[in-house]
């Protein structure tokens, strides 16, 4: 590893930043320093259409005096540039407005002593480039032999390898590191109907990607393959379905999405805003009573594992819902303040969200839902977190007897969240785990469908 992507170079930078800072006259000093280097690898019908390397570095720095803040930050480590940098946060902090909410953590909720989690692998930066080329050919390849009416819309590798330190003026400074790679490639079909269909002209496109901290932790080249291509044979032949109301089935990938709405709901910015439906909600039922929510920031290789957040406080393992009752809202240091809380160490937001499992497969779970929605994918941005009303369109299968019958396509759905996850029938034990929401797939007892 390049010795200013080691920690404790970005440490050194991080801590000479505070240093200086309080030395020019701040009350209060958070410094942070990255150092991040991407690869970025296109290949399409064999041929590499995109090849780049890049890095990046950044510093950047808070400051408050008299409860006025600044923020400020370069992309140039020097000690010319700090002192600059320095001096003009102190001169932007006169012209802020006071807040009195604003401060660094309490130095009880810093983070302490790291366990390891093998969150780095530095063969992304080591892997030779023919190595990699010949990787994302091979899955092209894969592609073109196991279905060769498709098209290829390109197959990529990407990956990053970022270092960061974070150190305050209550004497906290360390750093973390950490690897992501993400492999997958992208495909369509034409979609051969009679003259009149809906589908006629449409090219049907389906992709997937497999994302992880490791190389040794993605999806075998086969497994992307074969679900790129699912998700292209899911749409051939779509059609509208009838509109009513129906039980609906979320697979793990779309019910994903779902528990991202109600994330955003729990935020401390949210609420302290007025903009969630789940105000003075802890401690009532918000889901399903079926329903278990933890975030565990320390799970070993986990997508979205740290130890500490953005400002230092320690990152812990919480329930975030528990037997359908909401625990806690995700708070940063100011948001806990304006609320009259603590922190519970979010200002990065929720790290692993671990859903826990159901018994039923999802062989069962349609078998017990008779005649419903599949959704495989959702448009648009139709859930809105204050009101809690949800209106997107969604693309799927239509099931009858259990068993998927015909894509749909040009339909939406429509209701409540809070209505939707008090209102969940069902837990899959089909959890997808290579993503930092690790869900099974979920039946929706009722929603609206508007179709033909």
């Amino acid at each position: 590893m390049r010795a200013d992507l080691d920690k404790e170079y970005v440490k050194t930078w991080a801590q000479r930043a505070v240093d200086k800072a309080v030395a020019a006259g701040a009350h209060t000093v958070s410094a942070k320093v990255t150092h991040q280097a991407k690869f970025a690898l296109e290949v399409r019908n064999d041929e590499v259409e995109n090849l780049s390397e890049a890095q990046s570095r950044s510093l950047g720095l808070t400051i408050s005096k008299d409860n006025r803040r600044a923020t400020v930050s370069t992309c140039e480590l020097s000690d010319d540039s700090l002192n600059t940098l320095v001096d003009q946060a102190v001169q932007m902090c006169r012209y802020t407005d006071q807040d009195p909410f604003y401060g660094l953590p309490d130095k009880e909720w810093l983070a302490g002593e790291q366990i390891p989690l093998h969150l780095a692998d530095e063969t992304v930066l080591t892997k030779p480039i023919d190595e990699k080329v010949a990787m994302v050919r091979e899955l092209e390849r894969i592609l073109k032999s196991r279905a060769p009416d498709f098209v290829s819309d390109g197959a990529s590798l990407k990956t990053s390898m970022l270092v960061s330190a974070l150190a305050n003026s209550h004497g906290f400074c360390d750093a973390q590191d950490g690897s992501t790679i993400s492999l997958g490639i992208s495909a369509f079909a034409e979609d051969n109907v009679s003259a009149d269909d809906l589908n006629t002209g449409r090219r049907q496109m389906g992709s997937w990607f497999s994302r992880s901290r490791w190389f040794d932790d993605l999806e075998t080249l086969d497994e992307i393959a074969d679900a790129a291509i699912d998700n292209v044979r899911r749409k051939l032949g779509a059609r509208k379905p009838r509109t009513g109301s129906f039980p609906v089935y979320f697979e793990p990938a779309t019910a994903r999405m779902l528990w991202s709405h109600l994330l955003s709901a729990i935020t401390g910015t949210a609420v302290y805003r007025n903009q969630s439906y789940l105000i003075d909600r802890i401690g009532t039922e918000v889901c399903s009573p079926a329903i278990h929510l933890t975030d565990d920031p320390l799970l070993p290789r986990g997508l979205a594992s740290r130890f500490y957040d953005n400002e230092g406080v320690a990152c812990r393992k919480q329930d975030l819902v528990r037997d359908g009752v909401l625990q806690t809202y995700t708070l940063s240091t100011y948001s806990a303040r304006k609320l009259g809380m603590k922190s519970t160490g979010h200002a990065s937001g929720v790290c692993n969200l671990i859903v826990r499992p159901g018994e039923l497969s999802e062989r069962e779970m349609l078998a017990k839902m008779g005649t419903g929605v599949w959704v495989t994918s959702v448009l648009g941005q139709g859930a809105n977190i204050s009101t809690g009303d949800y209106s997107r369109g969604v693309l799927g299968l239509w099931v009858e007897n259990g068993q998927p019958v015909y894509p749909i396509i040009e339909c939406t759905l429509n209701s409540n969240l809070d209505n939707m996850f008090r209102n969940i029938t069902m837990v899959g034990n089909n959890v997808y785990e290579k993503s930092s929401t690790i869900t099974p797939g979920l039946v929706i007892g009722e929603m609206a469908l508007s179709g033909n």
